[in-house]
């Protein structure tokens, strides 16, 4: 057993894995997919959805959504 190993919990060993690493490893070499899972995209942020953001922020929409 690795050094790094010897100091995970027990109760995390056997933990699962979330819903967001199942979705990256079952999706995520999928070529027609946008990976929007983990990480960052690969391409910039469109100017009209930067000028929405800035617009919704100077508006005090900085609020979690419903869920």
């Amino acid at each position: 057993m690795s050094k790094i190993a010897s100091l995970v919990p027990e109760s995390l060993k056997f933990a699962k894995a979330s819903l967001i690493r199942v979705l990256n490893n079952k999706y995520g070499s999928d070529p027609e997919m946008v990976n929007l899972t983990i990480g960052e995209p690969d391409f910039k942020t469109a100017d009209h959805v930067k000028l929405a953001a800035i617009k919704s922020i100077l508006n005090d929409h900085t609020h979690y959504a419903h869920n």
